[in-house]
Formats: C-alpha cells, structure tokens, sequence
C-alpha cells in the first residue's frame, strides 16, 4: 500500500466520495483500479494493491468497480494508518476572519475538524480552526498572522501540512457566525472524517455522526 501518508490520503478521499465526486462514477457505475489511479493520478500498482487489501478485509468490493462495502471500518483503518495532524498554533482574535485575511493576500487554507464539521454538521463548538496549508505556505501564513496580531503558541488557530490536492478538492462555507456573512473552505467531507476520528472525544462522536448520515448503505450494525 502507499506509504506516503498524502497518497493514501487521496486514494481514500477518491474510493470514500472525496475529490468533489459522488462515490460512484458519472454513469451510475462504481470506479474501476484504472479510473481511480487516473482520477488520483496515483500509480496503478499503488492503487491496486491498496484496494485489494482492503478487500480482503471485507470493506471493499471489487466486484464491477471498486465500490465501498463497510464505510465505518474503511475509515477505521484509514485513521489507523493515519498520524493525528499537528501543526503551529496560534492565538487570533477570530479564526475565520483571520482565514479571509490570508486568503486575500493568496493564501489557501482547507478547514478540518471542528469549524468543518459545522460546514457539515454542526454538531460540535468551534474550539479551534484546524486549516490544512500547503507546505509553502506556511513561514507566509506564519508571517502575516503575527502581522496580523496572532500570537504564535497554543491557542485557537492550527496550521497543518497539505499536499495541493487537497487544496483543490475544498468547497466553500458561509460562516453563520458571522454578520454580515464570511466565507471559508473545508476539506473534503471524508478528510474531516478521519481527522476527527484522530481528534477523538465529542469529535469522534461527531465523525460516527456525519458516518452514520452520509454512508448508511455501508454501515455494519
């Protein structure tokens, strides 16, 4: 299987619905190996041999496509193959203001875990922006949050590496907290996922939550 964590990662967002798809493709049909390692643009041996180990296991099917069998364990052994995300933290006044301040001096930012899950959800309190950012990124983000009036250390604002499929892959959010109205972008809704199954706690909870609501056909009593 891929060993690289973001491979993985992009694999499994395109097999669980990621990468703005439905979990089948556009003619109604499950994915073949050769569509998702397309799709992905993952090589072929990669997918297959991840695919088929997960097939093995009973999560996936292989049978006409490559087509999810059991959601709540295929996101199981992802957050078991996964290290939980870390990242600088930061301390801001307000996260998703500090968000449209980045983004409009060209800084790309993917919400996860907590201000995600509202996106999806809203089943958790906002305690801390989580933000994927590519590795670029990061020393300008750093830059202009401190700019900004951010103070770097623990807090509510975290930063956390990310390849640029991800970045592509996020959708955009109206803030409700907000008057008038702020926009943000969220990672793709298996992303937020496995990343609150890593974050544990209330946000486990709300991972079993959007599971149960967003794959019920491949839910295991």
């Amino acid at each position: 299987m891929p060993r690289r964590s973001p491979v993985r990662d992009r694999l499994l967002r395109a097999i669980l619905g990621g990468a703005g798809q439905s979990r089948r493709g556009g003619d109604g049909t499950p994915p073949t190996l050769y569509a998702l390692a397309k799709t992905t643009d993952i090589a072929f041996a990669w997918v297959h041999e991840t695919v088929k180990e997960l097939a093995m296991l009973g999560l996936l099917s292989t049978d006409g496509g490559v087509r999810v069998v059991d959601a709540p364990g295929t996101f199981r052994w992802w957050a078991d193959h996964r290290q939980r995300p870390t990242g600088p933290t930061f301390y801001v006044q307000d996260p998703v203001v500090m968000s449209e301040e980045l983004r409009s001096r060209g800084i790309d930012l993917a919400a996860t875990t907590y201000y995600a899950e509202i996106a999806y959800a809203r089943h958790l309190f906002p305690r801390r922006f989580d933000a994927y950012i590519e590795a670029d990124q990061r020393i300008p983000a750093r830059n202009h949050i401190i700019t900004l009036g951010g103070q770097l250390g623990g807090g509510n604002f975290r930063l956390l590496e990310a390849d640029a499929n991800l970045l592509r892959e996020a959708g955009e959010w109206t803030s409700l907290l907000h008057r008038p109205s702020l926009r943000y972008t969220v990672a793709p809704l298996p992303q937020v996922i496995v990343d609150l199954m890593k974050e544990g706690a209330s946000a486990g909870e709300a991972a079993d939550l959007l599971m149960e609501r967003e794959y019920p056909a491949q839910a295991r009593v």
